[in-house]
């Protein structure tokens, strides 16, 4: 994609550490899943994967962002692992570092809660992911070179994907977030549009925060918890 070089390992450490060190936390735990099986496995993916009772009920809130970091198999990685290196640099050179890591979680957050206020167990990146581009779709007419990345095959290609995935999970072909996807998108346009419609910035802000509160009360399942 336009825009991008090629980097050594320390150079993007430097420069997008936190698109970095993510991608390299997928992989990290991805390589230890797959030397398990059975209750092995199980027990291993129970130490990160999600759920109401585990966060609200334990405590255990770093789940929100371990349970993105999780995934099914290879292609499942990979997939996302390269949609985070497509569209994630350019958000973090703009964010800089704590913006993109307040940005990941709240995404981490929003996307997750949106999947186990179902009772969903939702894993893997693409709800940040779809956040990310949410955020682009709005950045791509107000900076050239975002433009550039996410142009307009992209945006098409990625709603294309988008809709697939209802198809696919509604006729079990698949199991998606489609949740985390679309609670993602949402969000992250919400965010683009208060950073870059400076007119109406404390409406989207407002919006932005409502929404948020909204899933994540939703995914506390405080009902269900006993």
């Amino acid at each position: 994609m336009a825009g991008f070089r090629s980097q050594s390992l320390l150079e993007e450490l430097e420069e997008h550490p936190v698109t970095t060190l993510v991608g390299i936390a997928s992989i990290a735990l991805f390589v230890n899943s797959a030397r398990l099986d059975g209750l092995d496995l199980q027990s291993f993916l129970g130490r990160f994967i999600a759920s109401s009772a585990r966060i609200w009920r334990d405590g255990e809130f770093y789940r929100f962002v371990t349970t993105t970091l999780c995934h099914v198999d290879i292609l499942h990685l990979c997939f996302n692992l390269w949609f985070m290196w497509s569209l994630a640099r350019v958000v973090e050179r703009r964010l800089g570092v704590a913006r993109s890591v307040a940005g990941f979680v709240l995404l981490a957050v929003v996307t997750t809660s949106s999947e186990i206020a179902f009772d969903n167990y939702g894993i893997g990146l693409s709800g940040v992911l779809f956040g990310v581009f949410g955020y682009l779709l709005v950045a791509r007419h107000r900076d050239v070179e975002v433009a550039s990345i996410c142009h307009r095959r992209l945006v098409e290609t990625v709603f294309l994907w988008f809709g697939l995935c209802f198809v696919l999970d509604a006729t079990g072909l698949m199991r998606i977030g489609n949740l985390a996807h679309s609670s993602g998108l949402a969000l992250g346009y919400l965010l683009g549009r208060a950073r870059y419609d400076a007119a109406h910035r404390a409406a989207w802000t407002v919006g932005a925060a409502l929404f948020s509160s909204a899933v994540v009360v939703a995914g506390s399942r405080i009902w269900a918890l006993g």
